[in-house]
């Protein structure tokens, strides 16, 4: 079972304003309000089984039933049968992932305006649910991003300075291969944030 979490939480002051948010994902057993007379469920350790071929039928499909440890008879090389034990990481999931904005706002004679920062962080990743292919293609590295922006208002129309991923850090959000990763691991491709972008915008209404 995934569970997932967010916090919010925002605190202000004379012209100041601090949000915070949270999220992380992680497995949990559920204990669950059953109505009277219903037994509770015990959790099963439930092992992910491989894949593997069956000459028989010349197709490709998943194990009925596995042992940790033991591999696919006749296999070569030799294929676990487990290809994620109970309790393995979901792939592409961060352990954490926070977001922080700090905002500034202020009167400039008729103008109200305001000056605003936000950062972004996340941990690392696996990229693979089977722990034998992971291990060939790696984990994404975790990685913090910041975003700028500042701008004027006046009655009707509004002009602002932004400037994203301000330090143009390139955090890898997923990492895959164009073919089967027990071969192509080695050419494996990154799918990175947003490099830096600044502009002016300005805006009417109507």
């Amino acid at each position: 079972m995934i569970a997932v979490s967010i916090s919010p939480a925002t605190t202000s002051g004379k012209g100041v304003r601090c949000t915070f948010a949270k999220v992380f994902i992680k497995t949990v057993q559920s204990n669950q309000h059953l109505p009277a007379g219903h037994k509770k469920r015990t959790r099963q350790n439930i092992d992910f089984c491989n894949f593997a071929f069956t000459p028989a039928t010349s197709s490709i499909s998943q194990l009925s039933s596995c042992t940790l440890g033991a591999t696919v008879p006749g296999s070569s090389p030799p294929t676990p049968q487990v290809a994620a034990a109970d309790g393995t990481r979901l792939p592409r999931q961060p352990k954490f992932k926070g977001t922080t904005s700090v905002r500034y706002e202020t009167e400039l004679g008729p103008y109200n305006a305001y000056i605003q920062g936000a950062s972004l962080y996340q941990t690392s990743a696996t990229q693979d649910l089977n722990v034998f292919n992971n291990n060939l293609l790696g984990n994404t590295s975790g990685f913090v991003t910041f975003d700028f922006s500042a701008g004027i208002k006046k009655d009707n129309w509004t002009a602002d300075l932004f400037i994203q991923n301000a330090f143009d850090r390139r955090g890898q959000l997923t990492r895959n291969t164009f073919c089967s990763i027990t071969f192509c691991s080695g050419s494996s491709r990154a799918f990175t944030t947003k490099p830096q972008f600044f502009g002016i915008r300005f805006g009417q209404k109507f």
